[in-house]
């Protein structure tokens, strides 16, 4: 009978669902919230520059995907692929429907589309604030840290 042993297991489950929810809500929406936030502060001709990383090259999503990245003219459309992402990981169907496996790529995918989206929609408006999203690369930080010990990059 193993029932008497089963207090000695201990089964963490951190789900897909959760680390997609907080992955986005800390990466995506927390910069586009704090982008849209500091755009009312900043002067006309300031500058906003948003952190986003390689990984959110958009290489790995399907073809459909990339066009629908690059096509966007809103960020509120990128917001929906946002969401489009979480439902797809809800029903266990991300792989099918061409996105990358993991939630980080997708969040900063997500940056760079909509940086890409507030800046050229200053521009038509006839704004001088340049926004832009920069991809520092490697950084020591927890996320990386197997890799980095082994590598020279950081």
């Amino acid at each position: 009978m193993i029932l008497p042993y089963v207090h000695s297991i201990l089964i963490n489950s951190y789900s897909d669902n959760e680390v997609v929810r907080t992955t986005l809500q800390c990466n995506y929406y927390g910069t586009l919230e704090t982008t849209q936030e500091f755009l009312s502060l900043i002067r006309d001709g300031g500058r906003v520059v948003n952190v986003s990383s390689v990984s959110g090259k958009l290489y790995n999503f399907s073809s459909a995907l990339q066009n629908k990245f690059k096509t966007a003219k809103t960020h509120n459309e990128i917001t929906a692929l946002m969401e489009s992402f979480k439902s797809a990981v809800a029903a266990g169907r991300e792989k099918e429907e061409g996105w990358p496996s993991a939630a980080y790529a997708t969040s900063k995918a997500g940056v760079t589309s909509m940086t890409r989206c507030i800046a050229e929609d200053l521009k038509t408006k006839g704004s001088k604030t340049l926004v832009n999203a920069c991809c520092p690369g490697y950084v020591r930080v927890r996320l990386y840290q197997l890799k980095c010990e082994s590598c020279c990059v950081c």
